[in-house]
């Protein structure tokens, strides 16, 4: 579930009043690096806290929309991996039990130039997602995927190299193997200890957003379980 709840929404002062102040503050780090939790000044008397939103959130009926670039994001939902299109935008949900902040990286349709780049808003169970509304099937994406990096412990999270989703239903591209796939500088004596800052997305695959109902499966028929 998620990591706190919110009880009301101030469109005009940009925040929300929790009932609760979060127990885990890298929650709140997670959505946005912008945000921040201090008691409430107008409730004094009551248990309540501000989460301060910055002006790039919006709220949209019950959801809140957050706009990063030329595209807009809703929380959408997490209970389905991958790239899901149901006809009038995308959800986006991945895991990652570690990472800080997930960014959904779009491209043009040669797949050379990265368009735009939107956080995804939602951790829920270890999943991060979000909803693009208007976003068409054909879409080329990739993520970068912020978080630690400290080899010696298993976590070598490094935003600079573009991912491809695990879970994602068609890939293009081909793969040229370069020194910057690495998440390390390969010609340092430290290798894995070390950090790279060369961006990988121009030898990386992307994925591609597809309609499984628009699939011409001709004769392929599903097995007779019953």
């Amino acid at each position: 579930m998620n990591r706190f709840a919110a009880s009301q929404w101030d469109d005009d002062a940009g925040q929300i009043i929790l009932t609760s102040k979060p127990k885990d503050n890298a929650a709140i780090r997670r959505c946005s690096e912008s945000l921040a939790v201090d008691k409430d000044p107008s409730n004094s008397s009551e248990q309540k806290y501000l989460l301060r939103v910055p002006a790039a959130l919006t709220s949209t009926g019950n959801k809140m929309t957050a706009r990063n670039g030329d595209h807009a994001i809703q929380s959408g939902y997490w209970t389905r991996l991958g790239a899901i299109h149901n006809g009038d935008g995308v959800n986006f949900a991945i895991f990652s039990a570690h990472a800080e902040r997930i960014e959904l990286c779009l491209f043009d349709k040669s797949g050379k130039h990265e368009i735009d780049r939107i956080i995804l808003p939602e951790f829920t169970n270890e999943v991060w997602h979000g909803y693009v509304p208007g976003l068409k099937p054909g879409t080329l994406y990739g993520y970068r995927v912020h978080g630690p990096y400290d080899p010696e412990n298993g976590h070598r999270f490094n935003p600079n190299k573009l991912l491809i989703d695990p879970y994602a239903r068609e890939v293009v591209g081909d793969v040229m193997w370069s020194k910057v796939h690495f998440g390390y500088d390969v010609d340092s004596q430290e290798m894995d200890l070390t950090f790279s800052d060369s961006d990988s997305a121009s030898v990386t695959p992307k994925c591609r957003v597809v309609d499984p109902d628009d699939y011409d499966w001709r004769n392929d028929r599903s097995p007779l379980v019953p």
